[in-house]
């Protein structure tokens, strides 16, 4: 009772009464209760059942989310209690009363406004504006570092050596600079404030909503696990895959935000006329310029001087001739038709997966097993590995399953990409395993795993893995690699763009 300012007295005819402030008491019954008893929910449920109660926490969760409040499952529990309080006076004809002229103009009220439609639209009941704003004191009381922050974030020595930390990590993987990102300093120093809190209360977000983000930006979460990975050993913690991806969504902005376009070189061959290089130059241009570099002029008397070829990455041959090069043509009538310049931006976009991946995909990596867990599926890909690699199985196989605890490497679509946690103590290479049957990989069956080792400062790292991202994020191309029943077909499938 100390601990929340309440007292309690008793009465041979009334039993006990808990005496305080509201916002005290019910911060009492919420946290307490719940401490002792996990399934405290049901004790004051009363007529309200699962699915209704799901509801609710979906619209706190949302809504909070929408605010960029970011609280644990066990805080917004919490709330979903307040609002069965709230309930229970409203059908009891209880109301509270609070001190009048409060501000209305805050985050936590006005998020508190939008969670009360919900619960008009699920309860059939609506909460008084006194309820609404009790209600938004617990949202506050909830995420206070978020408050005392504000305004003054940078003078938070803990703040900025985290910060250092995990940018030093991600930096230590993968040469990626993001120190002079000051979009990514503003926010992470934010996140990192109300994560601190949350880690050293032992309340860190356990579940989340944001699996499409793990999907779309597989890179991204690596880079988060590499930051965080100094963050866990200073603070002793283990840190939840949910709180990676918090992470991930601030660096995926920042990759999206600074990426480079590849650029590429084309050469047109044909016989005399400039005045149809030139109106295929500007089409090319109209279309793709942000991907070319340089469109050249090749008349075809002049192939004989192979050197004008060094630095071409595509050929469009107008010439009528039946031509061979060991760089990509696209062999064109008189004019680029639409279906010519589809053929153009699908080759680019081919080159753009092809240049660093092909050095490390090849066949005799290309296995197809049938295994009947994640851990048989690891170390028979592992042991088939070592026949071509000659690495050392034991130290592969801990390193994999270090990297495991930090975040699973199972996503949609029944594919993994297992990989080591210390990638530069292995030789680089890209496996792909085929089950023939799918096992259970954490929380998802899993059927085509790309177990791969690549040092982070590779180009091909990232690559690789927004190759998989468009991969897991289509449906139809992920039964398509399923059903292909050899390495040419299978490969044929993976590196055809999207």
């Amino acid at each position: 009772m100390e601990k929340y300012d309440l007292c309690l007295k008793h009465s041979y005819s009334h039993g006990y009464l808990i005496v305080g402030e509201e916002n005290n008491i019910r911060n009492a019954i919420s946290k307490e209760i719940s401490t002792v008893n996990p399934d405290y929910l049901d004790l004051y449920s009363g007529r309200h059942n699962t699915e209704t109660l799901n509801q609710l926490t979906k619209s706190i969760e949302k809504n909070l989310r929408d605010f960029d409040i970011a609280i644990s499952d066990k805080q917004v529990d919490s709330l979903v209690f307040h609002v069965l309080i709230a309930l229970n006076r409203i059908e009891t004809n209880n109301p509270i009363k609070c001190e009048p002229n409060y501000n209305k103009e805050t985050v936590e009220y006005q998020v508190s406004q939008l969670i009360n439609k919900d619960i008009e639209n699920i309860f059939d009941m609506t909460l008084s504006d006194d309820e609404v704003y009790y209600f938004s004191k617990q949202v506050k009381s909830n995420s206070p570092v978020m408050h005392e922050i504000e305004g003054n974030i940078e003078e938070d020595d803990e703040v900025i050596i985290f910060y250092n930390i995990f940018l030093r990590g991600i930096y230590d993987y993968s040469d990626i600079n993001f120190f002079d990102d000051d979009n990514l300093r503003i926010s992470l120093f934010k996140h990192i404030s109300l994560f601190l809190y949350r880690l050293k209360n032992k309340s860190q977000i356990e579940k989340s909503s944001l699996t499409k983000i793990k999907d779309e930006f597989p890179y991204a979460l690596e880079l988060a696990v590499y930051g965080l990975k100094g963050i866990s050993r200073k603070y002793n913690r283990y840190i939840t895959e949910a709180e990676s991806l918090y992470f991930a969504i601030h660096l995926a902005l920042s990759l999206e935000s600074n990426k480079s376009i590849k650029k590429y070189n084309i050469a047109v061959l044909m016989d005399e006329s400039e005045t149809l290089f030139r109106l295929i130059t500007h089409r090319i241009n109209s279309v793709l310029k942000e991907k070319i570099n340089t469109i050249q002029l090749l008349r075809y008397k002049d192939l004989v001087k192979q050197e004008r070829l060094e630095n071409v990455d595509l050929i469009i041959n107008s010439t009528g001739n039946k031509l061979w090069f060991d760089i990509p043509m696209i062999s064109i009538k008189d004019y680029l038709s639409d279906s010519d310049m589809v053929s153009i931006k699908q080759t680019l976009e081919q080159l753009d997966n092809r240049n660093e991946l092909e050095k490390f995909i090849c066949k005799e990596m290309y296995f197809v097993m049938e295994c009947e867990s994640k851990e048989e599926v690891l170390k028979n890909t592992i042991h088939a590995i070592n026949k071509i690699n000659n690495l050392d199985e034991e130290k592969l196989y801990a390193s994999v399953m270090n990297r495991e605890q930090y975040c699973s490497t199972a996503f949609s679509n029944r594919i993994a990409i297992p990989h080591p946690l210390d990638p530069g103590e292995f030789p680089n290479f890209i496996s792909i395993c085929r089950l023939r049957k799918p096992v259970l990989w954490d929380d998802k069956y899993v059927q085509l795993i790309f177990l791969f080792s690549l040092d982070g400062s590779e180009t091909a790292t990232k690559e690789f893995l927004d190759k998989l991202s468009k991969i897991i994020m289509d449906d139809k191309k992920s039964i398509s690699l399923n059903k292909t029943s050899n390495y040419e077909e299978f490969i044929h499938e993976f590196l055809q763009p999207k």
